[in-house]
This record gives structure tokens, sequence and C-alpha cells, in this order.
């Protein structure tokens, strides 16, 4: 039986850019959980130029901004090493038995992500979280909002940095020996956080996990590990509001939770293979993988146009 958490044995540990530019984002953010769990504490782990003053948090947390990560030979940025020193910074000052992470610019309506434990499981929500027998980006765990025993939590986030990965350049060429959808990096942060995590936790073999590795290996172990580590819930159903790119993701079949309840099965790795190559997306990324070392020329080329796709895929629908 699962067992009833009380708030006062949950920290909220608020993580990621305050965006104290922007008139009471981090207020809203801090009142919507005094509402819903008045007795948990709140920690705020903030980059050294921001000011926190004024937010009512319970303790401040300041960490020497590492800026972002550079990839694709300085034409893109991503942010993994922010979060990972963010997170450990935090979590070295607290002692309560659960963690909630949470974002500046979401709200907590209610506490049905946090009411019960997860059973020795990261419970994260489904944005950014990828159906694994529709999409073979494989350990694709989303690192947004997530909920967990201390332990767990701080054994997610102890890693090295890992900007490394990102990117690898060479005089006059690239050599990307992976290629994710964007274009630049090798394996997306959210992977390379969990492929760390599952080398902590399980036997299972991800040396072979790359951007356009689908083997059926490697979707049979990440199914495995990806149902045995994390508890995935529907945004929809998780008493947690934020901005709206983060609500239509979780509407997406792409990121449905049904397939936590289904075995890894041959069938089902056959049909994500379909899906991922017959939508637009996913043809132009194989077609990159397979052309990128006959003809470099193009995949500027095939860059722009899956760029093209996917900020007309953001666009809100009318």
């Amino acid at each position: 039986m699962r067992e009833k958490i009380a708030d006062k044995s949950i920290a909220v540990l608020l993580q990621g850019t305050l965006r104290l530019d922007q008139t009471g984002i981090a207020d809203r953010a801090i009142r919507s959980i005094r509402d819903v769990l008045p007795n948990a504490e709140i920690v705020v782990s903030h980059p050294d130029h921001e000011d926190p003053r004024g937010l009512e948090a319970d303790k401040f947390v300041g960490y020497p901004d590492p800026g972002p990560d550079i990839c694709f030979c300085g034409k893109s940025e991503m942010n993994l090493s922010r979060p990972i020193l963010s997170m450990q910074m935090g979590l070295d000052t607290i002692d309560r038995e659960f963690v909630l992470k949470f974002r500046p610019e979401f709200q907590l309506n209610g506490s049905e992500f946090v009411n019960w434990a997860p059973l020795n499981r990261i419970r994260v929500t489904n944005a950014f979280t990828h159906n694994l027998n529709e999409d073979p980006r494989y350990l694709h765990a989303s690192d947004v909002i997530q909920f967990g025993a201390l332990e767990q939590m701080r054994e997610f986030w102890s890693h090295q940095f890992l900007r490394e990965e990102l990117w690898v350049c060479a005089p006059n060429r690239i050599e990307r020996p992976t290629v994710a959808s964007d274009g630049c990096s090798l394996l997306r942060p959210e992977q390379l956080l969990t492929r760390e995590y599952a080398k902590k936790r399980s036997p299972l073999d991800f040396s072979e996990l790359s951007a356009v590795n689908i083997s059926y290996p490697l979707y049979r172990n990440s199914h495995i590990f990806m149902t045995e580590a994390f508890e995935v819930v529907p945004m929809i159903a998780s008493g947690i509001d934020g901005p709206s790119r983060f609500k239509d993701v979780s509407q997406r079949s792409r990121y449905d939770t049904s397939w936590q309840a289904k075995k890894p099965s041959v069938l089902r790795w056959i049909g994500s293979l379909i899906l991922w190559w017959t939508s637009s997306e996913g043809a132009l990324i194989t077609l990159r993988a397979a052309i990128r070392k006959t003809i470099p020329s193009l995949e500027d080329t095939l860059s722009r146009v899956l760029s093209s796709i996917r900020k007309v895929k953001a666009r809100p629908k009318s």
C-alpha cells in the first residue's frame, strides 16, 4: 500500500532562472507552493548574479553560473551544467525525506503530484518524457518537474559536468558520431542525465546509446529501466500548471504515458520505428544520418529544414 506523504516531509527545490525581470513569476510559484503545501520547506537555488531577496522562501543557495553548454561548434546553446550544479548545491542543504524539483515559471494548483510516495522511483511529468512505443529517443525522462526521496534525487543529479559530450569540433570540420534532431548534440541533455542515472542503478547495457541508434536491445533495455526508475504522470492530472508549451507537448501522442503499462516487444518496437520514420522529422533525421559522411554539405540544409518544421509545430493552433 502506498504511503501518504505529509507536507512537512517535503522540501521544494526551486531551480532555474528566477526571471526577476518579469514581475511576479517566482513570487507566484512560491505562493502557489505555500497554498498547497504550507508546511513544506522551500529552497531557492539561484545563480550568484540574481538577487532573490524579497522572495518568501526558507533558504537561498547561490551558485557560480557555469554558463550555457555550447554545441554544434558554437551555433547553439543547451543548459545541462547549470541545472546539475544548481540541483547539487540545493540538495546539499536539504534534510527532509522527499524533494519536489520545481521551476519558477510553474504553479502548484493541487497536491496530486506529491500526495503519495513514488515507490522507489522518481515521479516525473509526461511533458518531454518520450513514449517509447512511438518515439525511439531512448532514456529521455523529463527533468523539468521531479519528485522523489531525497537520496534518489541526489543520486540522479550527482553527475560530473557532461558538456564534453554535447559537442565535438575539429579544425575546419565537424565530427559528430551521433546526430540529434536539433543537428547539434550527440545526445539530448535529458538522455545524458538519465543514462548516467542508469549506470548507477541498473545492470542493463546502455553503452551503445546514441541519438541515431534505434536498435531493439536499446529499446528493450530503455523500456525496462524507464519503467523501473520513473513513474510518469500526465501533466493534465498532476495539479501542476505551467507555460503553454509544456501543456501542449503533454497532449501529444509522442508523450503519452500508456507505454508504462505495456511490456516491450519486437512488434511494439517495429511499430515505433514505422511511426518515427513516417513522420516528417524522423524521416529527415534518418536521411541526414545516412548521408552525413558521404555528402556533408547537405547537412546544413537538412538542419534548416528540421528547424523550420519544429517552429511550425510549436506555433499555437488558432
